[in-house]
């Protein structure tokens, strides 16, 4: 009979305990990652998140996954630049600096290698992505005291962000550590599609981006 996880059988009035091993244990993991990314034709970095479960065996990751691109933490401004006639705060350039990020699932497949301390997968990522551009330092102090939100619409052409569906096909390496089962450093780079994305200041955010980090897991 059945009890615990445990096999019992007897013979011979003796008990023996065999165990019983499950043959395809779920996996459960959560990595953490940092990103410097090469996407809208300019250099920006931030951070990633993901976690979810492994199946078959390790062979397939499935789960949730996101990343930001902070715009405090990234000093590159995009230029505003007016019509004629039109101004603001006694300006027609503008400097706007720009934010955003992504959120939906993933699929990350195991490829085979011959040797076991390297593990190699193609994730892809798919989900929303949403930027946007925003007035930075005195120029958010309107001249009329309307919330900044409702300028930066305003004089964006009502488009001053912008969401698409991504695409994002990429590949990692981790690295199997035999002394510490439970983390694995990896690296990775992937190529984000923002499909139907388009900002009045930027027509794309698509682009390359190169990760590292670690996952944690039950292994």
């Amino acid at each position: 009979f059945m009890q615990g996880g445990l096999s019992f059988a007897y013979h011979f009035g003796e008990p023996e305990i065999d165990a019983v091993e499950d043959d395809d244990p779920i996996v459960f993991f959560v990595a953490l990652e940092w990103r410097l990314n090469r996407m809208a034709g300019h250099t920006s970095h931030g951070p990633g998140i993901q976690a979810g479960i492994a199946l078959l065996d390790g062979w397939l990751e499935v789960g949730l996954a996101g990343y930001g691109r902070p715009g405090p933490w990234n000093p590159k401004t995009f230029e505003l630049n007016l019509p004629a006639g039109q101004s603001y705060r006694g300006k027609t350039q503008i400097n706007l600096r720009s934010d955003g990020g992504f959120f939906g699932g993933v699929i990350a497949p195991r490829i085979p290698l011959p040797f076991s301390s390297i593990q190699l997968r193609a994730p892809i990522l798919l989900g929303q992505g949403a930027y946007g551009f925003y007035f930075t330092g005195d120029d958010r102090n309107t001249p009329d005291g309307r919330r900044v939100s409702a300028w930066e619409n305003e004089l964006q052409d009502g488009r001053d962000a912008s969401c698409g569906f991504v695409v994002e096909p990429g590949l990692r390496a981790s690295f199997v550590i035999d002394e510490l089962p439970w983390l694995r450093p990896y690296v990775g780079m992937s190529d984000s599609i923002n499909g139907g994305y388009d900002a009045f200041l930027q027509g794309s955010y698509n682009g390359f981006a190169w990760s590292a980090g670690t996952q944690l897991g039950t292994f």
